[in-house]
């Protein structure tokens, strides 16, 4: 029962087992606790471009009207100190809001000690990744493989897919 004791019972809210509430009235909760995912199961590559692609494997779909908290750990490899990897997060849905950092090796970086790039940026709302714009992770020293821990939250108004695009940073052949 909600309230004091003393009010008129509305809502009787009850145990039936382990990690199960039930009720005998009108009452629902969504999303709390649900956790989506993605996961890349091979590696991907991108040669002699700067321009933002989706992630082939990268999107999650998010509902409607829910708050989403972004954790992630990606790793990379970038093809000389010349050449970084930039990240971008979009949504698909007509209206969000959301920021992120990517908590990734930028600057010098040797093999076990570096910048750590702890900027915050907006998730656009858009349909592709045309026009994406992130953040460009570099760095000065090659210790590969380099990773980010992307981390943030978004928002929804409206259902639509949240997606990683990623590019170089300088075109390389390689």
């Amino acid at each position: 029962q909600w309230g004091p004791g003393s009010a008129t019972v509305d809502t009787n809210l009850y145990r039936t087992a382990v990690n199960t509430l039930r009720t005998d009235s009108n009452w629902q909760v969504g999303g709390i606790g649900q956790e989506k995912y993605s996961a890349k199961t091979s590696d991907e590559t991108r040669t002699n471009t700067t321009t933002y692609q989706d992630d082939s494997a990268l999107a999650i779909p998010l509902d409607a009207n829910s708050t989403y908290v972004i954790d992630g750990y990606l790793t990379y490899v970038t093809p000389s100190a010349a050449t970084g990897i930039a990240f971008a997060f979009y949504y698909t849905g007509t209206s969000s809001m959301g920021s992120w950092t990517p908590d990734g090796e930028s600057g010098s970086v040797s093999s076990d000690t570096g910048t750590i790039r702890r900027a915050v940026g907006g998730i656009q709302n858009q349909s592709s990744a045309t026009g994406a714009s992130g953040f460009a992770l570099t760095a000065t020293a090659t210790p590969n493989p380099l990773a980010v821990k992307p981390y943030g939250v978004i928002r929804t108004t409206t259902a639509g897919t949240l997606r990683l695009c990623w590019t170089q940073v300088a075109a390389n052949a390689t």
